[in-house]
């Protein structure tokens, strides 16, 4: 053990006395200080301060979320950056004969505007994404863990968060549960049904996790995770032990003066409690790993049995907490209990920034398979001179599918709506006097139930009264629900789907013969040669195809809304909505209720200003009149549904009436574009159309070539799905 004469001074008080005498002996020099040191801690008993270890003290750099690598974005790919390098590299191909030539009118002017509309502008779809379910508290923590600012890499991919009062507006959902109701909570599984309803990566179910485990009680593990604990408990007991030992060592220099030995045992003591401090960490990260993997694994398991196709839906145990301190930044000594990956913040985002992926292949779809290669033909037929035809009798044709296609659009969605109304209106009529005799026998068993008094407090707090002191809660709205629900779910269910599907195959068809008429005429009007334009309105089938697809996901969406709000317990239920006049027109009657005027008067005539059966009579006899009769609430719940279902439609006919109009319209200005009412060629146009050509044979082939390799790995990759 080294002896106190062995401390050092200070460096700089060494050097200052170097400084004051050259030919003062170093060692000398320090064992003058060093007793002169003893002595000064005899009298004054200072312990020297130990040394500052920057293990413990030194703050790690903060987490970099703009680092995270999305593998399963479609927009971060390298095939994606081709497709995009791609349509600029073919725009700058095609426009560079106009930019370049002598030659310029308005035809060559509607080209060049042509290709910018297809090539250049290009409006990013946005995605929205809803929040809902879990507390105020959850919801922000969790926004704030996604989204960091204006500048983020999720709101560049289009990303667009939303919470829960504009969920409805939203095209995929993230569903947040606690940890005790994410097991059986029925609201989650209405929404992963009703979002699945919707397609494919519509919906992810998240759990904001406790950051400790309490135990490993009921949790079944392997062999292999069993003995896992075990190694891992094993080197926490280890290091423990060694911050004891290293501390019993100190105690003992402590005792012998030897602060210099203390010094250095304390900087190991801490770099030791650091590690322990990270054993113990990913002892813990590891059993929660464990019990979120197996609680994930059931929750699966329970959304399945309402939905074959939510066995694909994502559940996610998220930390906000500790992803915030890493954001933050922190001490090595007070690392969070989770590494980054291990909050699942990152893999939540990913799985965000993977939405977008379905609007982007149908867009790149559109371009490489019909847009960019009708581009290139009609371009073709005017560099080639191949049409060269008047087209006044033409107009007539060209314009008829415009005409038409409104007129057309709207009798299909009328058909639609009056089978729909039918469906429903006809079941809610069979079932209507069944519901109205079970919410009687509700309301006589709430009247044994509860008191008057109690039951005018309900009424005022719109039907419900919590659980308290070991009374059971009572819900009157979520009771009326449960009776009609089971029909309700029968309506929504697979009559709806048949109504929905045959409308979109009759409406497609019809959508193709107006199409299919106008290819007909431009084929037997003309000896010319339209093959290049026929083909074009042939391909813009795929674009009203999507448009068709896009108002029936839309539909059924808004009908699976329309189920949640008909058979779900909720704030915004059609049955809570058209209870609460009744809940309010019941509470009024009380004495404290009618108003001074009409005391005044009951009072001159002498009358008394009770009902004569009472006022506990009076509401009993109002609460039964609103839900015991069949046109009562359940009158007020159809014309809801109706009205709601009226809505839907129409917002729906509006825009696929605008889509397949302006696709028409699109049509007709680039076959104006294309065919000419002109003859002949000037010598400067002749040149443009020689450069021209030369160009396009170079934008197919790079169409054809690493734009149809890139796009070909997209549309196969199953991650990209």
């Amino acid at each position: 053990m080294a002896t106190p004469e062995t401390i050092p001074f200070p460096a700089s008080e060494d050097r200052k006395r170097r400084a004051e005498d050259p030919s003062v002996d170093t060692i000398s020099t320090k064992k003058v200080r060093a007793d002169d040191h003893q002595q000064e801690q005899r009298s004054n008993a200072v312990v020297p301060p130990p040394s500052v270890d920057i293990v413990s003290t030194k703050k790690v750099q903060t987490y970099d979320h703009q680092q995270e690598r999305w593998f399963s974005a479609v927009a971060l790919t390298k095939a994606w950056a081709t497709l995009e390098d791609g349509r600029r590299r073919i725009y700058e191909l095609i426009t560079e004969p106009f930019e370049l030539a002598k030659h310029r009118d308005q035809y060559t002017e509607r080209h060049v505007k042509s290709c910018k509309d297809t090539l250049l502008y290009i409006k990013q779809e946005s995605i929205t994404v809803g929040i809902s379910g879990g507390s105020v508290e959850d919801r922000d923590s969790t926004l704030k863990s996604l989204l960091h600012h204006f500048e983020d890499p999720l709101r560049k991919l289009g990303v667009i968060m939303v919470d829960a009062a504009e969920r409805q507006a939203a095209g995929h959902l993230i569903i947040l549960t606690d940890v005790a109701g994410s097991k059986d909570d029925p609201v989650v599984s209405e929404q992963v049904k009703a979002m699945c309803a919707l397609g494919n990566k519509r919906v992810v179910v998240v759990v904001p996790h406790p950051d400790k485990v309490d135990g490993d009680a009921g949790l079944a593990q392997t062999q292999d995770q069993a003995n896992k604990i075990l190694e891992l408990l094993a080197e926490c007991a280890r290091l423990r032990s060694l911050v004891d030992n290293i501390d019993n060592r100190i105690v003992g220099y402590e005792e012998a003066g030897n602060f210099a030995q203390a010094g250095k045992d304390g900087q190991e003591k801490r770099r030791a409690e650091v590690q322990a401090k990270l054993a113990d960490n990913k002892l813990e990260a590891y059993r929660l790993g464990l019990r979120n993997k197996h609680n994930a694994a059931v929750v699966v398991e329970n959304l399945a049995k309402s939905c074959k196709a939510a066995a694909l839906v994502p559940v996610l145990y998220i930390a906000n907490g500790p992803y915030a301190e890493h954001l933050a930044g922190h001490s090595t000594k007070a690392s969070p209990m989770l590494s980054v990956e291990q909050t699942n913040i990152p893999k939540l985002r990913g799985l965000i920034a993977s939405f977008p992926n379905e609007v982007l292949l149908k867009e790149a779809r559109l371009r490489q398979n019909t847009a960019i290669p009708e581009l290139l033909m009609r371009l073709h037929s005017y560099a080639s001179g191949e049409v060269r035809e008047r087209k006044l009798d033409l107009d007539v044709h060209l314009k008829f599918p415009e005409s038409q296609s409104d007129r057309l659009i709207q009798q299909h969605f009328e058909q639609l709506g009056r089978k729909l109304r039918s469906a429903i209106n006809t079941a809610v009529k069979d079932k209507v006097q069944g519901w109205a005799t079970q919410a009687g026998i509700l309301c006589t068993k709430y009247e044994a139930q509860v008191s008057s008094d109690v039951f005018l407090t309900i009424m005022k707090r719109h039907g419900r009264r919590p659980s308290s002191g070991g009374r059971p809660p009572i819900d009157m709205s979520s009771d009326l629900v449960g009776i009609s629900s089971s029909t309700m779910q029968h309506i929504f269910g697979r009559p709806v789907d048949l109504v929905v599907h045959k409308f979109v195959r009759s409406l497609t068809r019809d959508i193709d013969t107006l199409s299919g008429n106008l290819a007909s005429k431009l084929q037997d009007t003309f000896s010319v040669n339209f093959d290049a334009s026929i083909r074009s309105l042939n391909r813009a089938k795929t674009r009203f195809q999507i448009s068709v697809e896009t108002t029936t996901s839309n539909i059924l969406g808004g009908m699976k809304e329309l189920e949640r709000k008909a058979c779900a317990p909720g704030e915004d239920t059609y049955l809570l909505t058209a209870m609460v006049p009744i809940y309010e027109q019941v509470w009024q009657l009380q004495v404290n209720a009618i108003d001074p005027v009409t005391k005044e008067k009951t009072k001159e005539k002498n009358r008394d200003p009770r009902p004569p059966e009472g006022w506990a009579n009076a509401r009993k006899a109002a609460i039964r009149k609103g839900v015991a009769q069949v046109d009562g609430v359940w009158a007020t719940v159809r014309g809801l549904m109706n009205q709601e279902l009226e809505t839907l439609l129409s917002e729906q006919m509006t825009a696929l009436q605008k889509e397949i109009c302006t696709a028409f319209q699109a049509f007709r200005r680039e076959f104006d574009t294309t065919c000419a009412d002109k003859f002949g060629s000037s010598p400067a146009e002749l040149e443009l159309q020689q450069a021209l050509l030369e160009n396009l044979e170079k934008a197919r082939e790079h169409l054809l070539g690493p734009m149809r390799r890139a796009f070909d790995a997209l549309e196969k990759d199953p991650k990209y799905r």
